[in-house]
């Protein structure tokens, strides 16, 4: 992976098309291109709110999600690694979000294991936590190259209720919304 060209270009990958700002919650339609959460939600209901949902890129139709609550398409797990990897690329110009508390803060590290970022007051109580001890946890000013690049391939794990910490391998071929772990 070409680490340099990835970091010149990340802003690009991870950028809403509807808002330009860096995705936020990011969701993908059958077309296979990705917005915020609320991005799509605005779309939709400024185009009336009912029916299929047009892809605000190619116009694409699509179906609502069966429960008609568009927090239920599909995450886009593949960005999330992007979007990750470029708060810690800006890290020296904006405030990165601690995973635990949501306070910003330039002082912030990221664990390899848990994937989330921690402000210094809530890296102490992780630190404490004796099964993650062993979690790799690197302060953001100290990121290399490599480190980039476990954090864009970091796996993903499903996101059904009580299989959190099972990986994710594969999607249903009949509903592909639904993660199969």
């Amino acid at each position: 992976m070409d680490i340099p060209k990835l970091l010149y270009n990340l802003r690009e990958e991870a950028s809403c098309p509807v808002c330009q700002d860096i995705l936020k919650d990011p969701r993908y339609l059958p077309c296979l291109h990705s917005f915020c959460l609320h991005c799509l939600i605005n779309w939709h209901r400024a185009s009336g709110g009912q029916g299929d949902l047009r892809c605000p890129k190619c116009q694409g139709r699509s179906r609502v999600p069966a429960s008609g609550d568009l927090k239920d398409l599909p995450t886009s797990f593949f960005l999330s690694g992007f979007i990750d990897a470029l708060a810690i690329k800006e890290s020296d110009k904006t405030e990165v979000i601690c995973g635990n508390c949501d306070k910003k803060s330039y002082k912030i590290s990221y664990c390899f294991e848990c994937c989330k970022f921690y402000c210094d007051e809530c890296l102490i109580g992780h630190n404490i936590i004796r099964s993650y001890k062993d979690h790799r946890v690197l302060a953001v000013k100290d990121f290399q190259e490599k480190d980039y690049e476990v954090v864009v391939k970091r796996p993903v794990f499903c996101s059904r209720k009580g299989h959190e910490k099972e990986e994710l391998k594969f999607f249903c071929k009949i509903c592909p919304e639904h993660p199969v772990c």
